[in-house]
């Protein structure tokens, strides 16, 4: 038993003296100095909520809810057609890789 605690003991020293305090190079900061400002979508009832939003870029940013789903390219918001289920989820991957969950229709679930 006693073998055994002196081996992990001196893995132990081994793993912290190999250890780095920088091992992870840090990343570079990008252009992250957006102007916010507020903005209207119409509702098309008093019960429409927006949940989500995600954007690649200051002129390509989405957002889903109750109310469906709209795009803002950087000038104007326009209503994704088709879409107007009780979207509960939205993430994107790029530009033309948006994926969003739909539940509580009368078709069931839909991605």
């Amino acid at each position: 038993m006693k073998k055994f605690y002196f081996a992990f003991t001196i893995l132990f020293f081994v793993v912290l003296i190999s250890c780095h305090d920088n091992f992870v190079e840090p990343i570079a900061p990008g252009s992250r100095n957006y102007i916010w400002k507020s903005d209207t979508l119409k509702q098309l009832t008093p019960f429409d909520y927006l949940y989500n939003i995600w954007g690649s870029s200051e002129s390509d940013v989405w957002v889903s809810g109750s109310g469906g789903m709209f795009h803002y390219n950087g000038t104007n918001w326009q209503e994704y057609k088709g879409m107007r289920w009780n979207l509960d989820c939205l993430y994107g991957f790029a530009k033309y890789d948006i994926w969003t969950f739909a539940s509580g229709n009368y078709n069931g679930a839909n991605i």
